[in-house]
C-alpha cells in the first residue's frame, strides 16, 4: 500500500517517524517541500482509498506532542489542515484537499487523552490518559511576548501590564464579541521559566480563539479607523493599554493554542496611527472596569475595615461567590481606598471611622472625583451625586462607556444606580 503520496501540493515527501503503525504506518511525521513538517493521522477508508489529515506543525509542536504535553488531536485543532487520499493501489491518483478549521471532522480526530509516548530511543507508539494528566491544556491558550530582531531583555514593566491587559480583554472580547452571556473567566495555568510565555486557562477557549480573530484583524486593518472596533464593541480602553506597552517597548504580541501553535499576532509596527485614534477616543470614554460592580456599598466598608484589621474577606466570610468578592475589591480600588489589595491613606482613614455619616460622606467624595462618577455628573449635568437621577444610569452607559454589550448595560446600570439611592438614603436624612 502507498501511505506517501506524490502530490504537486505536497512536493517530495519524507517520512521522519512513525508515532503508531497498524499494517502500515498510521500516525507520523513527514518533510514535505511545500507545507514544511506536517504530523498526518489515518482517519478513513473506502473500496479504493485511504483519508489522512495533514496537520502542519513547528518545531515547539513537535516537541510539546513528543514529550507527551499536549494531546494527539491538539496539533490538529484550530488550523487549516489537508485531507490527502492515497489509493490501496499505485493506479489510484492521490487528491488533495484544503480543509479550514470550522469545517474539520471532529470525530475523525483521535479521540480526547490519545497521546504520543516515547518507548525507545525514536521509537514511539500511541497511549491513552487521563485528561488532566497533559501539562498543556486543551483548554489552555499561550501568550508571548518578544522582541522583533533584538536581543534585548524585555523589560518586566510591560510584560506585567500586557499580561493583565489581555486578561481584561479576553473577558470583554468573549462578552461583547462572542456574546457569551454566562461568567467567563482566565487566569495564569503555567509560566516558562525563562521566557515570557504564560499558558492562561481559559472557560471558553474555543470562543477566545474566534473572537481575537475578529478584534486583531480590526486592529490591523484599522489604519487609525476605529470603526470596524466600534462595531465589535470590544472595550478600546483595554485595547490601547495593550497597544500602548507593544508600541512603547518595540514589542510582538502572539496567541498560541496549547500545542503551540500561532492563532493571532500584532506587532508593534503595525499599529502607530490606531493607538493615536485611540488615545483621543477614550479620553472621552469610561472603560468597563471602571464601571463599578458592587451592589452593596456597605459591603466596601466591611473590606476596607477588614482589611485594616487583617481579618478576611471571602466568599465563605461574605457568603458571596468569589467573582463577587472581586467586584467589592475592584471598587474598593476605583474609589482610591486601595491599589491592588493594600490599602491607601484615603483607605486608612475610613477604617479608623465609626460615624456612619463621616464615612459615606468620604465614599461619596472620592465617587464623584472617580472617572464613572465625574463622568455620570458631566452627563447629568449636575455637581452632586446626590442630584442624579438614578435611573439615568442606563442612558449614561449608553452614551459613556465602551466595550459593553447590550445585556451588560442592562446589568450594570441596576448596579449603578444603587450607589447615588444608597448615598441618598444615609446622607439626605442627615441633613
Amino acid at each position: 500500500m502507498n501511505f506517501i503520496p506524490k502530490l504537486q501540493e505536497l512536493g517530495t515527501v519524507k517520512l521522519l517517524k512513525i508515532y503508531h503503525q497498524y499494517d502500515i504506518p498510521r500516525t507520523f511525521l513527514v518533510s514535505t517541500r511545500n507545507l514544511g513538517s506536517c504530523v498526518v493521522i489515518w482517519f478513513d477508508e473506502d473500496e479504493s482509498c485511504d483519508s489522512w489529515y495533514y496537520a502542519p506543525v513547528n518545531d515547539e509542536e513537535i516537541e510539546r506532542l513528543e514529550r507527551g504535553y499536549v494531546q494527539l488531536r491538539d496539533v490538529f485543532c484550530h488550523k487549516e489542515l489537508y485531507e490527502i487520499r492515497t489509493g490501496h493501489c499505485e493506479t489510484v491518483k492521490a487528491s488533495f484537499n484544503r480543509i479550514s478549521p470550522s469545517t474539520v471532522d471532529q470525530d475523525a480526530l483521535p479521540p480526547p487523552g490519545f497521546a504520543v509516548k516515547v518507548i525507545g530511543e525514536g521509537i514511539f507508539d500511541i497511549e491513552q490518559r487521563k485528561h488532566d494528566s497533559f501539562a498543556l491544556h486543551s483548554n489552555s491558550h499561550e501568550i508571548r511576548i518578544s522582541r522583533p530582531g533584538s536581543k534585548k531583555l524585555i523589560e518586566w514593566e510591560p510584560i506585567e501590564f500586557i499580561f493583565g491587559a489581555w486578561k481584561r480583554l479576553h473577558n470583554n472580547i468573549l462578552q461583547t464579541v462572542q456574546n457569551i452571556t454566562e461568567d467567563v473567566s482566565a487566569f495564569p495555568d503555567v509560566a516558562t521559566t525563562g521566557s515570557y510565555k504564560m499558558q492562561f486557562r481559559s472557560s471558553h477557549n474555543n470562543d477566545v480563539y474566534e473572537g481575537v480573530k475578529k478584534v486583531f484583524d480590526a486592529v490591523k486593518c484599522a489604519d487609525g479607523s476605529l470603526y470596524k472596533l466600534k462595531e465589535l464593541n470590544v472595550d478600546l480602553s483595554v485595547l490601547e493599554e495593550l497597544l500602548l506597552n507593544l508600541i512603547e517597548f518595540n514589542l510582538k504580541f502572539e496567541i498560541r493554542t496549547n500545542s503551540g501553535a500561532l492563532i493571532e499576532s500584532l506587532n508593534y509596527k503595525l499599529v502607530e496611527k490606531t493607538i493615536n485614534a485611540l488615545n483621543e477616543y477614550n479620553q472621552h470614554i469610561i472603560s468597563s472596569d471602571l464601571i463599578p460592580q458592587a451592589n452593596e456599598i456597605d459591603r466596601i466598608i466591611t473590606y476596607v475595615k477588614n482589611k485594616s484589621t487583617g481579618k478576611p474577606f471571602t466568599s465563605e466570610t461574605e457568603d458571596i461567590t468569589p467573582r463577587q468578592i472581586d467586584y467589592y475589591k475592584a471598587a474598593s480600588d476605583m474609589l482610591g481606598l486601595s491599589n491592588r489589595g493594600t490599602l491607601t491613606p484615603i483607605g486608612w482613614r475610613l477604617s479608623e471611622l465609626e460615624n456612619e455619616i463621616e464615612i459615606y460622606q468620604i465614599l461619596l467624595d472620592r465617587f464623584e472625583t472617580s472617572e464613572c462618577g465625574w463622568a455620570w455628573l458631566k452627563y447629568a449635568g449636575v455637581r452632586s451625586i446626590l442630584e442624579l437621577d438614578p435611573y439615568s444610569a442606563e442612558s449614561f452607559l449608553r452614551e459613556y462607556s465602551t466595550g459593553l454589550s447590550e445585556s451588560t448595560i442592562v446589568r450594570r446600570a441596576s448596579t449603578l444606580r444603587k450607589w447615588p439611592l444608597a448615598f441618598a438614603e444615609k446622607l439626605n436624612r442627615s441633613r
